[in-house]
């Protein structure tokens, strides 16, 4: 069974689609774009997040780190995540007394994150609503992705998907019968600034809107 990083799921969602949703956030992307709303989602791998307005600067978390990437500053901490290995425990997060330090990033299998959509089914059908899946970028997921569309598919959800475009066309056409919706995310047409601001060609990109469009 495929399995996937995710690192959000909102339920009772009214943008991201029609009806009320369940948006599914993938985690990384193949994309760096300099205005991403969601910059937690760019690294593939579980990572971890600080929200300093919540760091009520108590300092319990130093002593937990054996890497010493857990620093003190003058009214909260800094984190040196060139030092930061990610580590398994996270004792650091299990220390906080402030949820300033948590995990951003959790493997599902994909059956896991079929059961969590599928209890909003009551929502979808009186709504005309269905699930969601965004990111980072799905498709970068795509063996992932394509296993837990089929499984929604078969219980009859709405799926839209919300995409950059950045992927091979082979993993748009794997999963193309089973989406209702696709929200195509084109950040800019000149392929130079989208290379500047985004890290990479928008040429794979434009092919496979055209592909969506023409399907």
């Amino acid at each position: 069974m495929a399995e996937g990083t995710i690192f959000d799921i909102q339920h009772y969602a009214v943008h991201d689609g029609p009806g009320i949703r369940t948006l599914v956030f993938f985690k990384g992307c193949p994309l760096t774009c300099q205005w991403c709303c969601n910059p937690e989602s760019q690294m593939f791998q579980e990572q971890l997040r600080y929200v300093a307005f919540k760091c009520k600067a108590c300092f319990t978390c130093i002593n937990t780190c054996n890497k010493s990437a857990v620093k003190k500053e003058v009214d909260q901490i800094c984190i040196d995540f060139s030092v930061c290995k990610n580590c398994n425990e996270k004792p650091c997060v299990e220390t906080c007394n402030y949820d300033a330090l948590s995990v951003t990033g959790k493997k599902y299998e994909a059956q896991e994150l079929v059961n969590i959509i599928a209890k909003d089914i009551a929502f979808y059908r009186n709504s005309g609503g269905g699930v969601t899946f965004s990111g980072g970028e799905p498709f970068s997921q795509h063996e992932f992705l394509e296993d837990v569309i089929k499984k929604c598919k078969k219980l009859g959800i709405h799926i839209a998907v919300e995409t950059c475009g950045w992927t091979d066309m082979e993993n748009i056409k794997k999963v193309m019968d089973d989406v209702d919706l696709f929200l195509f995310d084109l950040k800019l047409m000149n392929n130079k600034l989208h290379i500047q601001y985004t890290g990479q060609s928008n040429k794979v990109i434009l092919k496979n809107l055209d592909f969506i469009s023409r399907s």
